[in-house]
């Protein structure tokens, strides 16, 4: 019995470890179940996004994406997760507010022991500024005047 507790007590802070890990984490993160709701956001989602954990589990992840994003997530982002594989890029992402912004996210999923799926997960993070200075130097280098070569 003493074994068992100490076991147990070894996971416990395991857990809590990786809890204090995961809600301090500058990167929003979030769970969702197969059927697209949401089972847990951390603190930098719901700063980035607006809403609490309680309002998110009332959201499908979907209802954060435009069309044109929805498109890549079930013609990309879905069938790779789907075959157990990750997937990185870029895309469109709606907060409470309305505002559309760019966002980097990084997904992956977990599954049980038969391979059925458990739980999809994704790392993500506004890339509004990125975005804005790489338009900058864009607009700076076709408007600047072609620099004249001596022979």
């Amino acid at each position: 019995l003493q074994a068992e507790i100490a076991a147990r007590r070894r996971v416990e802070a395991e857990l809590r470890l990786f809890k204090s890990v995961v809600e301090t984490a500058d990167e929003a993160i979030a769970i969702s179940r197969p059927d697209g709701r949401l089972h847990y956001i951390n603190p930098a989602h719901e700063k980035l996004f607006g809403f609490s954990l309680a309002e998110a589990r009332e959201r499908n992840y979907r209802d954060y994406y435009p069309s044109s994003s929805i498109a890549v997530l079930e013609e990309v982002v879905v069938p790779r997760l789907a075959r157990g594989e990750s997937w990185e890029g870029e895309l469109e992402v709606y907060d409470r507010w309305g505002r559309c912004f760019p966002l980097w996210e990084r997904a992956g999923s977990l599954r049980q022991a038969d391979g059925t799926l458990s739980y999809s997960f994704g790392f993500m993070h506004d890339i509004s500024e990125r975005k804005a200075m790489e338009s900058e130097l864009r607009q700076a280098r076709s408007s600047s005047p072609p620099v004249a070569r001596s022979p």
